[in-house]
């Protein structure tokens, strides 16, 4: 089946990033609610330091950089159990793939976490303009502007990250479906890597309906479909696909 460390840690990576968007909302409501009010404008400015108020957020984002970390460490734990006896030049592949693993999904990771932060700030700007420009009409007193401009602003603000086709994904949605992808894209290299060094060409792909189908991992077995070229067809995002050397 398909390792566990892989659905587990995304699963925790998606809880971990919604408890971090929770510190960043909570962070901009106690700007909103805890500053005196001596000019509409000056709120936005204060929300400069939102990362200075955001303690908790950098807490998490630690916490899940970690958590990936270790699920790096659990795949290449795998392949050592297919394969003990590595040679240098096998440890230098497999120490290479992990290494870009941890570096992708660190850069994911601060790109979430950056815009996000972002995010708080326009959306406090926003608040103060809007409300600058309620108060500035007729008929409405501060009250009236700060009520209606959290109505508007506040009450409708989400965090989305956009993917490579522009599509607009839910903040932690988006954190689990790269994270999952970047972990499953470790443990195909990984394991067909070490398949192949152990003289393995042919695998049997196991999907969650446990329909069973073989592929050629070289794609140059006679009779048999390349997993090079099938990959995204066979791993998508919501996959529980798994493979192992045909017996």
């Amino acid at each position: 089946m398909l390792p566990g460390v892989i659905n587990d840690t995304a699963i925790s990576a998606r809880e971990k990033y919604q408890a971090f968007l929770d510190t960043v909302q909570g962070a901009v409501l106690n700007r909103v609610n805890s500053t005196d009010w001596a000019d509409a404008r000056t709120l936005w400015s204060m929300a400069l330091y939102l990362g200075q108020l955001n303690p908790q957020g950098r807490i998490l984002y630690e916490d899940l950089r970690l958590a990936c970390s270790n699920a790096v460490a659990a795949i290449r734990d795998i392949a050592l159990e297919i394969k003990a006896d590595l040679s240098e030049e096998e440890r230098r592949v497999l120490d290479g793939l992990g290494a870009s693993a941890i570096g992708e999904i660190n850069q994911i990771l601060l790109n979430c976490f950056t815009r996000d932060s972002e995010s708080g700030y326009q959306v406090l700007r926003k608040y103060a303009i809007t409300a600058d420009m309620i108060l500035s009409a007729k008929g409405n007193n501060k009250s009236q502007a700060l009520i209606l401009a959290k109505r508007q602003i506040l009450n409708h603000h989400k965090f989305t990250q956009s993917d490579r086709a522009g599509r607009q994904w839910g903040s932690a949605h988006f954190v689990y479906v790269a994270i999952r992808m970047k972990l499953l894209d470790l443990y195909i290299d990984t394991l067909s890597y070490i398949y192949a060094k152990t003289g393995n060409d042919l695998v049997v792909v196991t999907f969650s309906n446990d329909k069973k189908e073989v592929f050629s991992l070289s794609g140059v077995t006679p009779g048999y479909r390349s997993l090079v070229e099938e990959r995204k067809h066979v791993f998508h995002p919501r996959s529980e696909a798994y493979f192992e050397p045909v017996r």
